[in-house]
């Protein structure tokens, strides 16, 4: 790894992503994939406050309601229209989404009052994806939903899920069975205490470890990243567009060096830009590419 690719080490995960966003008025930002969305949708919306710009935070598909999540906001609109005619002010941030048929859930607005809204707003920033608090997604046909007049995407990808059995840690995996995961200590294991990739076996699991369910064939490893993660069509990548995206391997501190190197090893398009950090720390520690 050469030095002009790790000039952004330990520096602040949010303005290392800021400096790689377009400048321009009006500016909508889609957040994707999974393991850590709604935290840097949090993290950007506070990044842009400080700058002094009326942010609005809201989604194209479902977000957490503020009766279940502490939302980082200076008010809540459940109605869209009405945020039409009350728009935020500077260094101010606004979540917007509609109220659902589950409580715990806020709903996306009609796409077209979005696009009016990013025209009254400096920045909006959209949660475009679900994937049930899991590291890793594989899409269906409706989702991400990202619009035409979105800007900029920022992939997230929990980094942690390596080394765990697929139907464990990813959402929309074939063999994925909600509820139906490992348990180990009374909690939900996403990979945190997951299998280490030995540096001379990289491609295969060890089984019987604390955090891995050997219910499933198939593993995140080396193999599966490249082929269902990055080039899939269903993959990290779907619905971005080229030179406007831009690729956050969450919680890339946790992993060992051989984690990282598979990682490190993967082929991402050419003009995809990929950085592992900490979004919870605010941490950037390394470029990958």
């Amino acid at each position: 790894m050469n030095s002009e690719k790790n000039i952004f080490q330990e520096s602040p995960l949010d303005s290392v992503i800021f400096g790689f966003l377009p400048e321009r008025e009006h500016l909508f930002i889609s957040v994707s994939g999974s393991g850590g969305k709604t935290s840097l949708l949090q993290l950007l919306g506070q990044f842009y406050k400080n700058l002094g710009c009326s942010v609005l935070l809201t989604t194209t598909t479902k977000v957490q309601s503020p009766l279940y999540y502490k939302w980082r906001v200076n008010r809540v609109i459940t109605n869209a229209r009405e945020a039409l005619f009350c728009i935020g002010k500077k260094g101010t941030v606004t979540l917007c989404a509609e109220k659902s048929s589950n409580e715990r859930k806020l709903q996306a607005p009609d796409l077209e009052i979005l696009k009016k809204l990013k025209n009254e707003y400096d920045v909006v920033i959209s949660e475009a994806d679900g994937s049930r608090n899991l590291p890793m997604k594989i899409h269906t046909e409706r989702d991400p939903v990202i619009p035409s007049y979105s800007d900029y995407t920022i992939c997230v990808l929990g980094s942690w899920g390596i080394g765990h059995a697929c139907r464990d840690v990813v959402f929309g995996y074939k063999g994925y069975k909600e509820r139906e995961i490992n348990i180990y200590d009374g909690e939900l294991k996403t990979g945190r205490n997951s299998a280490e990739a030995d540096s001379d076996n990289l491609e295969k699991p060890k089984t019987g470890r604390p955090g891995i369910a050997n219910a499933g064939t198939d593993y995140v490893f080396r193999e599966f990243l490249q082929s269902e993660i990055v080039d899939s069509p269903q993959g990290l990548l779907k619905g971005t567009k080229r030179r406007k995206r831009l690729v956050v391997l969450n919680e890339f501190e946790t992993l060992t060096f051989s984690q990282k190197r598979i990682y490190k090893e993967l082929k991402f398009p050419a003009d995809v830009i990929v950085l592992g950090g900490s979004v919870k720390e605010n941490t950037m520690f390394e470029r990958i590419k």
